[in-house]
């Protein structure tokens, strides 16, 4: 008899491996009510029953956690990319080619959007798009937006882009380039005027 209950029952070594944790797991999952015990001649054993409902139990914990942090990882890409549409709306609506005239409220959203940058962190991808955005202004949107603004925070994002070129130096030189080339948009006076 005691050899038909021992077919069904493995040993706590056996259980530990097949569950992949140690002995002292299976004593916490006993105390929790997740696993049950069986003694026979002062041998604690489990039955396979028991061993694969808390296999099931530990898998589907693990998926969750790794879906947990897919959904973490998808939720701040979906906040970078409503940035993102923000800040093109904030320029131009959709894109065009050249931005040479904005309405008074364009004006408004396009500064408080540069304000924002102030306390908000810049990644490389706003780097690049406002790269993109800055380059597409004529010099007439320049004067309506501010260029002594537009130039302050021309040079504040190529210092920024000197930070990311540790990292990531290609893509931050490309966008670095294009902010200078734009700076020569500005007038030579007030060019001057910042270096000093």
């Amino acid at each position: 008899m005691i050899d038909t209950v021992l077919n069904n029952l493995i040993s706590s070594s056996d259980a530990a491996v097949l569950l992949n944790c140690d002995i002292r797991t299976l004593r916490r999952y006993r105390q929790r009510g997740i696993l049950e015990r069986h003694k026979v001649k002062a041998k604690v054993y489990y039955t396979l029953d028991d061993i694969s409902k808390v296999k099931i139990i530990k898998d589907r914990n693990t998926k969750d956690a790794k879906l947990d942090k897919r959904i973490q990882f998808l939720e701040n890409e979906v906040r970078s990319l409503k940035k993102q549409v923000a800040m093109l709306s904030a320029v131009a609506g959709f894109r065009s080619n050249d931005i040479t005239s904005l309405s008074t409220d364009d004006i408004n959203k396009i500064r408080a959007k540069i304000r924002n940058t102030y306390t908000d962190s810049i990644s490389i991808k706003d780097l690049k798009m406002w790269a993109d955005d800055l380059s597409r202004i004529g010099t007439t949107a320049i004067k309506q937006i501010g260029e002594d603004m537009l130039y302050s925070f021309i040079q504040r994002l190529i210092s920024i882009c000197d930070v990311f070129k540790s990292r990531n130096r290609k893509s931050a030189m490309e966008i670095r380039d294009r902010l200078h080339a734009k700076m020569l948009d500005f007038e030579p006076s007030l060019a001057q005027a910042h270096q000093v």
